[in-house]
């Protein structure tokens, strides 16, 4: 500067002002039923689902720094994406859960009035069998049914597995004719 009386001529300048751009919301992990979340970031950006979630989540206001998310029932780790101009940065949000499903042989035959055993069906390792007498909803039992075989017809019982979390995987049918 010294002896440039009139100022000084800049060719090119690039400022950056130093902005807190950053995820608020701490990482966490999803319950067997819990399917939603709110998320907060700080700066000018948007949300992103990553591409490789496990399932479809829908993000309430992208372009929020406050967002909710719904969706979230597939287990695994989602990712989100909080993307500014100059910066991704990402959450990872772990669901609990279980894809295993329990085997069956289906249909089982009984004769009228014929001693019945207790149903079976088996699980992947580390799983648990929790039986129903409806596809959804109900109070389950770890005690497979006993059939009853006193009057001809058909009867659906239903089994799932459930990892060590708790967690519930799709009921499989089987049908005692």
């Amino acid at each position: 500067v010294k002896n440039y009386t009139i100022g000084h001529i800049l060719d090119v300048a690039n400022f950056k002002a130093k902005v807190d751009i950053d995820i608020a919301t701490a990482p966490t992990t999803l319950d067997c039923v819990t399917t939603s979340l709110h998320l907060d970031a700080h700066g000018l950006g948007h949300w992103e689902a990553d591409a490789n979630n496990p399932g479809t989540a829908t993000i309430a206001t992208p372009n929020s720094t406050s967002t909710d998310i719904t969706g979230v029932t597939a287990p695994g780790d989602y990712v989100f994406h909080w993307i500014t101009r100059y910066c991704d940065k990402t959450i990872t949000i772990t669901k609990q859960g279980t894809t295993a499903v329990a085997t069956v042989n289906s249909p089982v035959n009984y004769c009228v009035n014929q001693t019945a055993s207790a149903l079976t069906a088996s699980v992947p390792s580390g799983n648990n069998l929790m039986w129903y007498t409806q596809p959804t909803g109900g109070s389950g039992s770890t005690t497979a049914p006993t059939p009853l075989t006193t009057s001809d017809g058909n009867t659906s019982y239903y089994v799932c597995a459930v990892d060590g979390n708790g967690c519930e995987g799709t009921r499989t049918e089987i049908i005692v004719q």
